[in-house]
């Protein structure tokens, strides 16, 4: 019977349409045999046996800053197997416009800061990429979630210290203290649990100063939960100068099931980009999550076709400005080739939105799906591609959750 209920599950993702431009599922997700604790974790959501929430970390550049993608493959999972929340969040607006889907963040004298790409203040940042230093009660962020996003715990992460302060979680008529406060200066994370599921909470200011990293929250119980943690323009390379005490305590309270690494665009516009030191990087990013993080799988989303308006004409006629820069593919190779030699598993991202020059075709189609910039997907090209890449997971956790001729 459970597989029986398992195998109702994964039909009913796999029944949307699938775009023209879409592949066979199956080969675009290469090595999906790693998968296999996500794929366990699912099995037990699937069958209402989950402990907690499924949690998929994605870490990127803008891509991932958007949440379109990632709404995507959120809202695909979450209606069919559960709701785990809301997930990860930056302690605060990190961008004006930024606007994640299912909550709203609301600010009252608190800022929060994200360091720009390449410089020396990301070493000072968690996985969210920023940061923000309150002092004072009159500071406030408050989250206000959509029904479907509803959560009953509450986990604050940042740094640690003996003069540290404290900061207040209000939820509905409970209030609950939360001291950063230690006689070892790191970081930690603090867990508030709610009792009851609730739509908003409020993070008050007290009367000491605390460098808080990250907000989160979760629902208890069976379910799925993607955050998206990205940073405009940003690199491996600025996710590998994180800070290692607030990287491993965000690892360790938010105990990802699977970690997806969305980088490469940016990597991929840079004239001056080392191959051989790109790769280094890249082996050495998947070693440290493994130690960090041991319980969770990852994915690699290869580097998508993208130009830029420098003229050359790859793309077009003759006459066009749109040109793939030279190091996209370069990048996309090290990729795969990386993720092949060490075992973990690869989207091809690529090939699934059409191959080389498809950002040309999908921006300049009667009903684009990529902004001008032939770089990023506008709102229906990010829930487009993300279908894709729920369908891309679902098939494979199909194929290995439900053997062919099983019926109960």
């Amino acid at each position: 019977m459970r597989l029986a209920r398992l195998a109702g599950l994964v039909a009913a993702l796999m029944t949307t349409s699938t775009p023209a431009a879409a592949q066979d599922p199956m080969s675009a997700l290469e090595r999906p045999e790693t998968l296999t604790r996500f794929f366990d974790a699912l099995d037990a959501a699937g069958a209402g046996e989950g402990e907690r929430p499924v949690h998929i970390l994605q870490l990127g550049d803008s891509h991932t800053v958007g949440d379109m993608i990632t709404a995507s493959v959120r809202s695909r999972l979450q209606n069919s197997i559960g709701r785990g929340g809301r997930g990860v969040l930056p302690p605060g607006k990190p961008y004006a416009l930024y606007q994640p889907r299912q909550v709203e963040l609301f600010e009252q004298a608190w800022t929060a800061v994200t360091p720009g790409p390449g410089s020396a203040a990301m070493s000072g940042v968690g996985l969210s990429g920023s940061r923000a230093l309150i002092w004072g009660e009159g500071s406030s962020l408050r989250i206000e979630a959509e029904g479907s996003a509803a959560f009953s715990r509450v986990v604050l992460c940042g740094a640690t210290d003996p003069a540290a302060g404290t900061l207040t979680v209000r939820a509905g008529f409970s209030e609950t203290a939360v001291s950063f406060a230690d006689p070892t200066p790191g970081a930690a994370c603090r867990e508030v649990r709610l009792g009851e599921p609730v739509r908003s909470a409020t993070v008050i200011g007290g009367t000491g100063a605390v460098d808080l990293h990250s907000v989160a929250t979760f629902a208890d119980g069976s379910g799925v939960v993607v955050s998206a943690l990205g940073v405009i323009g940003a690199t491996l390379n600025d996710l590998a100068v994180r800070d290692p005490a607030v990287v491993r305590a965000e690892l360790d309270a938010w105990r990802p099931d699977l970690i997806v690494l969305a980088f490469g665009t940016n990597e991929g516009f840079d004239p001056f980009l080392d191959p051989f030191a790109y790769e280094a990087l890249l082996r050495g990013q998947i070693a440290q999550l493994r130690t960090l993080a041991p319980r969770a799988d990852i994915l690699i989303l290869g580097a998508p076709d993208a130009q830029r308006p420098e003229g050359g004409g790859t793309c077009g006629d003759e006459e066009s400005l749109w040109r793939i820069p030279r190091e996209l593919p370069l990048v996309r190779d090290v990729q795969r080739r990386v993720a092949a030699d060490m075992g973990v598993a690869f989207w091809d991202w690529h090939a699934r939105m059409g191959g080389d020059c498809s950002a040309h075709r999908l921006a300049t189609a009667y009903e684009p799906l990529m902004r001008g910039d032939h770089v990023h997907f506008n709102s229906a090209g990010g829930d487009w591609i993300g279908q894709m890449l729920a369908e891309d997971l679902t098939a494979a956790w199909r194929a290995r959750a439900v053997p062919a001729g099983a019926e109960e």
